[in-house]
């Protein structure tokens, strides 16, 4: 039994590290079009790639860690879900989603947790739709 508790918090782990890597790569395309957009109007120019390259290590560094911050709230009320019920189900990555918005938004008050747990709680649930979308419609499983 433990090592599949070993297994799971290093798939965990690996899903905690890769999810800033891609929060990163999006973040720095946002920067290159949000920089590319501002100084329109400037010349080709040392200036302007400054003010380029700030605008991409900026929004790099800001979407990697929104995503890192989402993925380590998502990754520790799932584990602490599934201890708390002793199972593994959808129902605990639809909590974890839901419990994940309403932390992460709750710096706005009532209103701001209750929309983020709407948009957590309407993203993992249509994660777990796709995850069963062949058992929904009565065909075996084709992913194991």
């Amino acid at each position: 039994m433990w090592i599949q508790d070993i297994l799971h918090m290093t798939l965990m782990i690996s899903f905690y590290r890769l999810v800033p890597t891609k929060g990163a790569a999006f973040g720095a395309l946002n920067g290159l079009r949000m920089g590319l957009s501002e100084t329109k109007d400037m010349a080709w120019s040392k200036p302007r790639n400054v003010q380029i390259l700030n605008l991409v290590t900026r929004q790099g560094a800001t979407w990697a860690n929104t995503l890192g911050s989402l993925a380590l709230l998502y990754s520790v009320f799932g584990v602490a879900i599934e201890k708390a019920r002793g199972a593994e189900d959808d129902i605990n990555t639809v909590a974890a989603g839901t419990m994940t918005g309403m932390l992460y938004k709750s710096t706005g008050g009532v209103r701001g947790a209750a929309r983020g747990g709407l948009a957590g709680l309407a993203l993992s649930g249509l994660y777990a739709l796709y995850n069963n979308w062949d058992h929904l419609k009565g065909n075996p499983p084709t992913r194991y």
